[in-house]
């Protein structure tokens, strides 16, 4: 008995923070609970060394891992039919999640033990940076603040320093609960009630700002078809149907661009062969493949009868390209040929209303893509995606939410289409407009609030990678206690 309580005072803090933040997350989405849901875990740290609290972070980081990437398992079942094929990756991503939470349970402890407690929501936030932008395995998955997409009122701040910036505050509302219900630790409360007084004010400041902005007609097509898992003999068939149908629909409220959803044409050549016909007046954006050997995921813009595109510049590891491909077994059915980046950049799309920002799917994870754009003069971005995939897993409302996320970061309104879903239209300041079902068929004309002229904010992406900075400084070095001296002082004294 005297040994199971040891083991659950190492492990039961890890894991009920663990369980909290699961509950912030879909599907539970209880996301108010992210104000508390790291006090056990941060008490816990306070008298940990840095060994310790690598493995309580490790831990810690298996649950929630475990938890938010199990959507991974059964995307994999889907695609290979085989419950050990699916079990395999989902053990492989989950060890490595871990990994990152051990590294900042790390740094966290030697923050508190050297009273740095300041630097606690900077090393956090910059391991989430680090975490979303690490070459090969970059994944901004499962950030902490994430759930707060649907409480736009909470997260303007992100305008100012990206979503990291967010998460940051939000660790520092937790630092400051622990101090709370735990022993006070130094100065650190003081220091987290001002990260959260400047948090605060960048919140309500940027909510207090003005933007002259002018009303922009958007149709937005759903084909209700699965791009992903349906037959793909009959798809161009299916889809030529759909858009019969909806095209006409949007076109009766004379929309002034129609955006529909990523992996509706495969392109060798240009132009593509497309399923619906092309309005005379109405441009068309979509998304496809482009070319062969090489081959480009590719945005497509239909206007003034002529072509344009843009190829995306960041790709879904072994969904997109297979690293180490020779060595997996071919149960796992993957795709045969890898696609590549864009040789040309970021591009952007000018239209009489606005400069348009063309994202990808899983590009519209990524804060930097959706600022470029915006500090490249758009006043409106674009995200065609196949969420087709991981219908059925709470991973739709991950996807979902990151664009209400890069729509706060750049002041710029948002249309987003999938196949299935999610399609909606949110504001720049993240308030969602209108929202088709999951599932069907739809066809919605939104008025989407577009910027008059840029307004991004320049620094934004300053923040995290000050972050990143703290994160590998709490990581690797070894910080002096500044009471140490005085405790010992004249201890050691010659009479």
């Amino acid at each position: 008995m005297k040994k199971a309580k040891e083991v659950l005072k190492k492990v039961g803090p890890g894991l009920a923070t663990g369980i909290l933040l699961m509950l912030a997350f879909p599907p539970f989405g209880f996301a108010l609970v992210l104000l508390v849901a790291l006090v056990p875990w941060l008490i816990s740290l306070r008298e940990m060394d840095h060994k310790q609290a690598w493995k309580s972070g490790y831990g810690m980081g298996i649950w929630y891992g475990a938890s938010q990437l199990f959507w991974v398992f059964g995307f994999i079942l889907k695609w290979t039919g085989s419950p050990v094929y699916g079990a395999i990756p989902w053990v492989i991503v989950t060890i490595l999640f871990a990994i990152y939470y051990g590294l900042v349970g790390m740094a966290i402890s030697k923050c508190y033990r050297a009273d740095k407690g300041w630097m606690i929501p900077l090393v956090w936030a910059g391991m989430e940076t680090f975490r979303s932008y690490i070459p090969i395995l970059a994944f901004p998955w499962s950030l902490l603040a994430a759930p707060l997409g649907r409480y736009p009122e909470f997260i303007q701040g992100a305008y100012f320093g990206t979503i990291f910036l967010v998460s940051a505050a939000l660790v520092a509302v937790n630092v400051l609960a622990a101090e709370v219900f735990g022993k006070p630790k130094g100065r650190t409360w003081i220091a987290m009630a001002v990260w959260i007084t400047v948090y605060l004010a960048l919140n309500f400041g940027r909510a207090a700002m003005q933007t002259d902005t002018k009303p922009v007609r958007v149709g937005l097509l759903q084909p209700g078809e699965d791009l992903a898992f349906g037959d793909s003999n009959t798809e161009f068939t299916r889809l030529l149907s759909r858009f019969g149908e909806l095209l006409p629909i949007a076109l009766d409220s004379e929309p002034e661009l129609i955006v529909m959803p990523e992996g509706i044409t495969s392109a060798p050549t240009m132009p593509p062969s497309v399923p619906f016909y092309l309005p005379e007046k109405t441009p068309v954006l979509f998304g496809g493949q482009r070319s062969k050997k090489p081959t480009f995921q590719s945005a497509f813009l239909f206007s003034n009868q002529s072509w344009k595109y843009a190829d995306k510049t960041r790709l879904v590891i072994f969904g997109e390209f297979v690293p180490f491909r020779q060595y997996l077994p071919k149960g796992f059915n993957l795709p045969s040929g890898d696609l590549e980046e864009s040789k040309d950049g970021l591009k952007q799309f000018t239209l009489p209303f606005a400069k348009v920002g063309p994202i990808l799917c899983f590009e519209a994870l990524f804060p930097d893509i959706s600022w470029r754009h915006a500090n490249s003069g758009t006043t409106m971005i674009a995200v065609m995606s196949i969420d087709d995939w991981f219908m059925g897993t709470p991973a739709i409302e991950q996807l979902r939410t990151a664009s209400v996320w890069r729509a706060v970061e750049t002041g710029n309104p948002i249309a987003r289409v999938g196949g299935l879903g999610a399609t909606f239209a949110v504001t720049g300041r993240g308030v969602v407009i209108d929202e088709a079902p999951i599932g069907p068929p739809a066809a919605m004309v939104v008025e989407l609030p577009v910027p008059k002229k840029p307004s991004s904010f320049i620094g934004t992406l300053a923040f995290p990678v000050i972050s990143l900075g703290f994160f590998w400084a709490g990581v690797l070095f070894r910080f002096s206690n500044p009471t140490h001296g005085k405790k010992n002082r004249g201890k050691n004294k010659v009479v």
